[in-house]
């Protein structure tokens, strides 16, 4: 079998000991720090909660923030220092930046600047959706700072699962009901400019992507007031030339690699299974009855998961 299927009915035997040393569930998680730090030449809103070993986590978009995690990451923070942050020009960080200050190459430093800013030697990594990408990245160019790479519903590394990425997004938004989305998308189409109604509007496009539709009004994604400044700077973030391949990168990275995917996710089954196959160790687990938010929609299983994984890395 090549991945597990975790349910609320049965669960891989391993899950069960999950209060293990290093990572034990005696500690109390605690608000570290919240607030601006200044690094790689940007301000960063930064939120540390708990103690323990680094977990860095990436959020996904591009442009939102890492308040979609919260609070179903928040128990993980018993287990280690889980450090969030908005990412450059993006949710609470800094968008005083240009052309020249905006590019996919300087997010994955501002990790590197965040790590040393905070004195990990090493960190272990999340990347959500899209944040997976900038996390692959950051593991290809910095592997002996990764201590661990868990790819959290992963956009694919390559773009040979376009089309069938395309497919299956076809596939799952069969799922969604319009009646109440299509009021919302008209005003947006007329030029509203009010927060509320676009954080609502992107909310209920991801409805058909929960297992059950009901937990999509658990997802906040708490727009900022500086969200339409960040849309103008996503543009930047094309690259200007052609990519370098990453997978020929990532066989390279000889850490401990966990890859999570729910079980109606749109991403493709084979890219995950591709990158399974591309890492030196690296397992993959589908957690049933969860899309595409697997820590909303079963977040004591994901934090089974994550613990576990924790647990047996060196």
């Amino acid at each position: 079998m090549i991945f597990g299927m975790l349910s609320k009915r049965g669960c891989l035997p391993v899950l069960f000991f999950v209060c293990l040393f290093p990572f034990g569930c005696s500690k109390s998680s605690e608000v570290s720090f919240e607030g601006m730090l200044s690094v790689n030449g940007t301000d960063l809103f930064v939120n540390i909660l708990g103690a323990g070993e680094p977990l860095f986590v990436l959020h996904g978009g591009p442009g939102f923030s890492h308040d979609y995690f919260l609070p179903h990451l928040e128990p993980l923070a018993d287990d280690v220092k889980l450090v969030l942050f908005d990412q450059r020009g993006m949710g609470r960080s800094s968008v005083e930046l240009d052309s020249a200050s905006f590019s996919q190459d300087l997010l994955i430093e501002d990790i590197e600047a965040l790590r040393e800013e905070l004195g990990f030697e090493a960190i272990h990594l999340m990347g959500h959706s899209w944040g997976g990408i900038i996390a692959m990245h950051y593991a290809a160019v910095y592997p002996e700072n990764l201590a661990s790479l868990i790819l959290c519903n992963s956009m694919p590394a390559t773009s040979e699962f376009d089309e069938l990425l395309g497919i299956n997004f076809a596939r799952v938004y069969e799922r969604q009901t319009t009646e109440d989305l299509e009021p919302l998308q008209k005003a947006v189409e007329a030029g509203s400019r009010d927060i509320a109604l676009h954080e609502r509007l992107m909310q209920l496009h991801f409805r058909p992507s929960f297992y059950d539709t009901s937990d999509v009004n658990k997802l906040h994604l708490n727009l900022s007031d500086q969200f339409f400044r960040t849309q103008a700077l996503l543009p930047f973030l094309e690259p200007r030339e052609e990519p370098r391949p990453l997978l020929p990168e990532l066989k390279k990275v000889d850490r401990p690699v966990l890859i999570i995917r729910g079980e109606i996710e749109a991403i493709p089954l084979e890219s995950d299974l591709r990158l399974k196959e591309t890492f030196q160790d690296a397992k993959l687990v589908n957690i049933a009855e969860a899309g595409h938010f697997p820590f909303i929609e079963q977040p004591e299983l994901f934090r089974e998961v994550i613990t576990e994984f924790l647990n047996r890395t060196p």
